[in-house]
């Protein structure tokens, strides 16, 4: 699936959860926030499209997506992006526990 087909589709997700993406300018990664009772995901519109799709799927993997009905292509997605983020939290364990010991 290309880039910008699965950018869609995670729109779509995020919305199916109630959420909604928006795109600001400015130095930050992005990521998930509330504005009163509106739960969004923002996106730095200054970041490439992969940068985006990680950001997206790292906050939409924050929710309860078992029961769900995902097209393999975005389900394979968000497993990818979500071992590559145990990855790194362990990396970042065993450098932490390098440093201590």
């Amino acid at each position: 699936m290309k880039d910008e087909q699965l950018y869609e589709e995670l729109i779509a997700l995020a919305e199916r959860l109630d959420l909604t993406v928006v795109k600001g300018k400015g130095d930050f990664s992005g990521g998930y926030c509330r504005v009163l009772e509106d739960c969004r995901i923002v996106l730095n519109s200054h970041n490439l499209l992969p940068t985006q799709l990680r950001v997206l799927a790292r906050n939409l993997l924050q929710f309860d997506l078992s029961s769900m009905y995902l097209r393999p292509a975005v389900r394979e997605f968000l497993e990818t992006v979500e071992a590559a983020e145990e990855q790194t939290v362990q990396q970042s364990e065993e450098e932490t526990l390098e440093k201590d010991g």
